[in-house]
């Protein structure tokens, strides 16, 4: 998933309304979005996977920022199949996903595949396999101390001693992430044991998030007190959703980004709603969808498109 953002001074995002309906501060269209607040945010987050739902969760904690987020789908607090775990192999038949096709492939004979990518909030985080894995720790740094998620240790009760480091975990973070809920098979003891596996390419280690993550280890899953942790469920809280400076907007999604028209420019005769941040635009989206944004947008940098 990608993350771009520009610090510019103006810029005019042109939405397009779905679906109407208005919820508190969660406005559910852009036809219930008050026009009187068109000018009043800081940041502009168009789309909340990983990216976005954790910078709107941030920024919005200090009260001096006005944040607006921008989702493309509906809202996912209350979808039962995206809460518990065991119903992941559900939901790419959900309205949540895009339910993007590939082209034909060489290599399958020309078929094509299914791509699940997530539509609403928390993007794909919320239909995915909730695999956890921080990545590499590549070059030292404090970096990748910093993005520890809480730690809830084992669901269902059981002893989880000897199958992570305590170490390379935080225990006070917004994404709940434990091991399995049911005990090592006896296959899993055998590849333990497997003595191929002690290699230099994929060494038998006891963490898969202590910063090598090519390693034969125990899985570690974004779930926490049995329900899947998405990006949305850890960051856009219901505690986060009743702060004055946070705003949500669903069923809604951007078609390019421009700059504001200067002095002298002519303006397109078409609908829009311009929504001008005084820092920057930041889009959460994917390389399936981001030239949406960013084909038209003639402040990109080239070579962060």
């Amino acid at each position: 998933m990608a993350l771009l953002s520009w610090t510019v001074s103006t810029l005019s995002l042109f939405l397009a309304p779905l679906l109407p309906a208005v919820n508190a501060k969660v406005y559910q269209s852009l036809d219930a979005f008050p026009s009187n607040i068109t000018r009043s945010f800081d940041f502009i987050i168009a789309g909340s996977g990983t990216a976005g739902s954790v910078l709107a969760g941030r920024l919005s904690e200090n009260n001096r920022f006005n944040v607006l987020l921008i989702e493309a789908g509906n809202d996912t607090a209350s979808v039962i199949e995206l809460i518990i775990p065991a119903c992941a192999t559900k939901r790419n038949d959900t309205e949540f996903n895009w339910r993007f096709m590939s082209e034909p492939m060489e290599g399958l004979n020309n078929r094509t595949i299914e791509i699940p990518r997530g539509r609403g909030l928390g993007g794909s985080s919320a239909i995915n396999a909730m695999v956890y894995t921080r990545g590499s720790r590549g070059g030292e740094g404090r970096l990748y101390s910093l993005i520890y998620g809480e730690w809830t240790g084992a669901t269902g009760g059981r002893d989880p001693t000897g199958q992570y480091d305590p170490k390379v975990h935080g225990y006070s973070g917004n994404t709940q992430t434990s091991l399995g809920w049911y005990e090592p098979s006896n296959f899993d003891l055998r590849v333990r044991r497997n003595g191929v596996l002690q290699s230099e390419e994929f060494p038998n280690v006891l963490d898969l998030n202590a910063g090598k993550p090519i390693v034969a280890t125990w899985i570690q899953s974004t779930i926490g007190n049995g329900e899947q942790c998405s990006a949305a469920r850890g960051y856009m809280t219901p505690s986060a959703r009743e702060r004055p400076n946070l705003t949500i907007l669903l069923n809604t999604y951007i078609t390019c980004v421009l700059p504001t028209p200067g002095d002298g420019s002519e303006k397109l005769d078409i609908r829009t709603v311009e929504i001008a941040p005084r820092y920057g635009v930041a889009l959460d989206t994917h390389p399936f969808r981001y030239p949406e944004g960013l084909d038209s947008f003639e402040g990109a940098h080239p070579p962060m498109v």
